[in-house]
C-alpha cells in the first residue's frame, strides 16, 4: 500500500514539474513572440518611405501651352473631370474645351514649405496660357507651381515600402466596407472570433469544401505581414496568439490602418499592388482620400480575390462585385438608399495606362545615388520627399520608344544648360533586365567622338574649318606594328576641308588632325567637356576606340549647345521632409570648358551633319526643326550612336547587343530613328526657334581650291566662319585679283 502511495506521489510530482516546465516554456514562447511582434509592428507602423516626384512645373502667364495639353496634364495627375464648374473638393477639374479650365488643386507642400491648394482658373488664347486666377480672392497670378507627378509607388524591393496612409486619410466608406466584407465583428472580438470560426466550420462541413474562412482582420494582418502562408496547425496557433497580442498592444483603428496598408490588391503592369493608397493610384489615378463611394466599394470588393475582381483585367466582374458590396452596405445601414442608387449609377473609370510610367531605370539610379548620403533606413522610414529632375512626359515617351526596339538600347535626355536629366532609359524592358546601359555600359562611340577631336584642334589653333586636309591612304606606327586605317566607305577624297571631313565623317583626316593637335590634348578636352572614363592615349582614339558610357558622351556634347560650359548630370534637385523643410539641395555644377565661339562654330558644323552629312536621314524620320548632332558606328556595326540637340534639349541614344555583335547597319539606320521617334514626341520648338552664331565669329569668303581668302579671280568660292583671332590673313596665291582676275573669272 505504501509503495503504491509513493508511486502516486512521484507521478504527481513529475506531472507538476512537467506542467511547470510546459507553462514556463509557453510563457517564454509567448514572451518571445510578443517581443518579436513589438519590433516588427513598431517598424511597420512607423514606416514612411521616401516619395519620389517628377520635376516641378511652373505655369507662367504667356507660356506656350494649349488648353488640350494642360487638361491632359491635369487628368494624368489623377484629377477627375466634372461636367460643371461646381468643384467641391480637391482632385477635380472642369473645362469648356475652348478657352477655360478650372482646377481644385490638392494641397501640396513644395520645397521650402510653401503650400498650394484650392481652386484656380486658367484662360487660354492661341495656344498660350493667357491668365491664371486664384478663385478665393480673384487675384491674378503671374505664375503658379503645379503639383508634380508622384513617380514612385514602391521603389524598394518588397511591399514594405508601399505608400503608407494614416487611417484618417482613408475614406470612412472604404473602412466600413472592408470590415463588413472581411470581419463583421471586428470591433467586438479580441483578435480571434470563436463564433466566426464555428460558423465557417459548419458552412464548410455542409458544403463539403472550404467555402468560408474564420480569420479575423487581425489574424489576416498577422499572416500577411508577419508569418508565412503555410497551412499548418502550428502556424495557425502562432497566428491566433499573435492576433490576441496585437489587440492588447494597438487600438482597433491602428490595426485596421496597418491592415489596409499591407493588404494585397492585385497586379498592374507586372507589379504587385499592396495597400489601398497604391491600389487607388494604380487603378484610379488618384489618392485614396479622393475615392468616391463606388470606387471605395470596388476596392473593398477586390480583397477576397484580387485576381478575379481586378478592375483593369475583369471590368464587368469587378463591377458586379462592387454592386454586391454596395447592396451589403445598404442592408447594414452603412449607406442610404439615395447613396446606393447614386453609387450604382456611378461611372467607374480606371486610370489609363498612359497615366503611369515605371521610370525604373531612372529611379533605381536615383536610389543608388541617395544611399551614398542617406541610409536605406532613413529613406524607408523618414517620409522624405525626393524631387527629381525627371520630366514625366519625356520619360514616358522614352520608355515607349525603347520598348519598340528589336535590339537593346539606351536613351538620355537632358537640359544642356542646367545638366538636369529629363529622361533616362537603360534598356528595352526593366522587368527583363535591370542592367542600366545608359550609365554603366562601356561601349566604343565610333565617329560620335570626332567632334571632340576637332574642338581641340580648332581651339588650339591647329586648323580652321577651311583648312584643307589630305584624305589619302596612310600608315601609323604603333606599338607592335603598323596601323593602316581606312575610311568607312573604303574611298578617299584626295583633299577635303575640315568642315567636310567632320560632316561626312572621314577617318583619315580625323586621325591626322588628332596627331597634329596631340592625342594628350584631345584627351584633355574630352575630360574637360564631360568624359569621366579613362581614355587610351592611342591614335585610334580619334575614331572613338576608347569605350565610354552614353551618359558621359551625351554630357560632353552639352558645351556645344550651351555656350561652352561642361555640366554635371543632375538627377535630384531637393530632398525635403514631409513639411517641406529642405534636407539637402543639389545645385547645378558647370564650368567653362571651351570658348563660346568654338561652341557656336561646332554647332554650325553639326547642323551641317544633319543637313547633308551622315545624319541627313533625320528628315526622312519627320524631323523638321533646327537640330545638330553626330552619328557614331563602331567596328563591325556593333554599336550605333546618335548624340543630337536642339536649342533647348540634348538627347543621346545608343543601340546594340549586350554581347558585342554586328547589327549589320550603320547608326544612320538604327540610332537616328530612335532619336527622331523620341524627339518628335518630347520636343516642341517655339516659333522661329533656331541656333544663332556667336557675335564674335567672322564670316569670310574663301577659295575652295586653297582654303584661303578668295580673290576676285577665284573660280569657286564659298562662305566659311572663323574663330576670333584665327581669321585668314593670306589670300589665294593661285588666282588673280583685282580687275584682271574679275575678267579672267568672268570669261573662264
Amino acid at each position: 500500500m505504501k509503495t503504491k502511495k509513493k508511486t502516486n506521489t512521484r507521478i504527481a510530482v513529475w506531472v507538476s514539474v512537467l506542467l511547470m516546465i510546459t507553462a514556463g516554456a509557453f510563457y517564454y514562447w509567448v514572451l518571445s513572440l510578443f517581443s518579436q511582434l513589438e519590433v516588427i509592428t513598431s517598424k511597420r507602423s512607423l514606416m514612411h518611405p521616401a516619395v519620389y516626384y517628377s520635376q516641378i512645373v511652373k505655369l507662367k502667364k504667356g507660356m506656350n501651352l494649349s488648353l488640350k495639353e494642360f487638361a491632359e496634364s491635369v487628368k494624368s495627375r489623377g484629377y477627375s473631370e466634372k461636367i460643371s464648374d461646381t468643384l467641391n473638393r480637391p482632385g477635380q477639374y472642369y473645362t469648356d474645351y475652348e478657352s477655360y479650365v478650372s482646377v481644385y488643386l490638392r494641397e501640396f507642400v513644395f520645397p521650402g514649405g510653401k503650400k498650394i491648394s484650392g481652386k484656380y482658373s486658367f484662360r487660354f488664347k492661341k495656344e498660350k496660357l493667357s491668365a491664371i486666377t486664384r478663385s478665393a480672392d480673384s487675384q491674378k497670378l503671374e505664375e503658379l507651381p503645379l503639383e508634380p507627378y508622384c513617380i514612385s509607388k514602391h521603389i524598394g524591393k518588397s511591399p514594405d515600402t508601399s505608400l503608407w496612409v494614416e487611417i484618417r486619410q482613408i475614406p470612412e466608406p472604404l473602412q466600413k466596407a472592408v470590415v463588413l466584407s472581411e470581419d463583421r465583428r471586428f470591433y467586438r472580438h479580441h483578435g480571434v472570433d470563436i463564433r466566426s470560426i464555428l460558423r465557417a466550420f459548419m458552412i464548410n462541413l455542409r458544403k463539403g469544401s472550404i467555402e468560408q474562412g474564420g480569420s479575423t482582420i487581425t489574424q489576416q494582418l498577422v499572416k500577411n505581414a508577419f508569418l508565412t502562408h503555410e497551412r499548418t496547425i502550428k502556424r495557425k496557433l502562432i497566428e491566433a496568439a499573435l492576433a490576441v497580442m496585437l489587440e492588447t498592444k494597438y487600438s482597433k483603428d491602428k490595426i485596421l490602418e496597418m491592415y489596409l496598408n499591407q493588404i494585397y490588391l492585385g497586379h498592374r503592369d507586372g507589379k504587385g499592388i499592396y495597400g489601398v493608397e497604391n491600389a487607388s493610384m494604380s487603378f484610379f489615378g488618384k489618392h485614396a482620400s479622393e475615392l468616391t463611394l463606388g470606387e471605395c466599394a470596388t476596392l473593398a470588393g477586390t480583397i477576397p480575390s484580387p485576381g478575379r475582381y481586378n478592375i483593369i483585367k475583369s471590368f464587368e466582374t469587378a463591377l458586379q462585385r462592387r454592386n454586391h458590396t454596395l447592396e451589403l452596405m445598404y442592408q447594414n445601414n452603412i449607406i442610404s438608399i439615395e447613396e446606393l442608387k447614386e453609387a450604382l449609377n456611378e461611372d467607374i473609370k480606371p486610370a489609363p495606362d498612359s497615366a503611369d510610367t515605371s521610370a525604373s531605370y531612372f529611379l533605381s539610379y536615383v536610389r543608388y545615388m541617395l544611399e551614398d548620403e542617406f541610409t536605406s533606413q532613413v529613406l524607408d522610414y523618414h517620409g522624405y520627399k525626393i524631387f527629381t529632375s525627371m520630366d514625366f512626359n519625356m520619360q514616358k515617351f522614352a520608355e515607349k520608344e525603347a520598348a519598340m526596339q528589336e535590339t537593346q538600347c539606351a536613351l538620355v535626355a537632358m537640359d544642356q544648360f542646367t545638366g538636369e536629366v529629363k529622361a533616362l532609359v537603360g534598356g528595352r524592358n526593366y522587368s527583363e533586365t535591370q542592367f542600366n546601359r545608359a550609365i554603366y555600359s562601356l561601349r566604343q562611340p565610333g565617329s560620335a567622338f570626332k567632334p571632340i577631336v576637332y574642338t581641340a584642334a580648332l581651339e588650339e589653333g591647329d586648323v580652321t574649318l577651311a583648312t584643307l586636309l589630305k584624305d589619302r591612304p596612310m600608315s601609323v606606327r604603333i606599338p607592335g606594328g603598323v596601323w593602316e586605317p581606312e575610311n568607312y566607305d573604303g574611298k578617299f577624297s584626295g583633299t577635303i576641308t575640315v568642315r567636310d571631313a567632320l560632316v561626312f565623317s572621314k577617318n583619315i583626316p580625323s586621325i591626322k588632325v588628332a596627331l597634329e593637335t596631340g592625342i594628350d590634348n584631345v584627351m584633355d578636352y574630352a575630360y574637360k567637356m564631360g568624359i569621366k572614363t579613362e581614355l587610351a592615349p592611342v591614335p585610334s582614339l580619334a575614331l572613338g576606340s576608347s569605350e565610354v558610357t552614353l551618359l558621359e558622351l551625351t554630357s560632353a556634347y552639352a558645351p556645344f549647345s550651351n555656350g561652352g560650359f561642361s555640366v554635371e548630370p543632375l538627377f535630384v534637385l531637393y530632398v525635403t521632409d514631409e513639411h517641406g523643410r529642405i534636407i539637402k539641395e543639389y545645385p547645378q555644377q558647370k564650368e567653362q570648358a571651351i570658348m563660346p565661339e568654338t561652341a557656336s562654330l561646332m554647332t554650325d558644323v553639326l547642323q551641317d551633319v544633319v543637313k547633308r552629312g551622315t545624319g541627313k536621314n533625320l528628315k526622312n524620320f519627320g524631323i523638321d526643326f533646327a537640330c545638330a548632332g553626330k552619328t557614331g558606328t563602331s567596328d563591325n556595326f556593333n554599336d550605333a550612336w546618335f548624340i543630337g540637340y536642339t536649342p533647348k534639349l540634348l538627347c543621346g541614344v545608343w543601340m546594340g547587343h549586350d554581347k558585342p555583335e554586328s547589327m549589320g547597319m550603320p547608326a544612320s539606320y538604327l540610332a537616328l530613328p530612335l532619336w527622331a521617334g523620341f524627339m518628335k514626341l518630347a520636343y516642341k520648338p517655339a516659333e522661329d526657334e533656331g541656333f544663332k552664331l556667336h557675335p564674335g565669329i567672322e564670316t569670310i569668303s574663301i577659295c575652295t581650291d586653297t582654303g584661303l581668302r578668295a580673290r576676285s579671280g577665284c573660280p569657286s568660292r564659298t562662305k566659311e566662319i572663323f574663330l576670333p583671332g584665327c581669321e585668314l590673313e593670306d589670300y589665294c596665291p593661285i588666282h588673280s585679283g583685282g580687275i584682271p582676275g574679275f575678267f579672267k573669272r568672268l570669261f573662264k
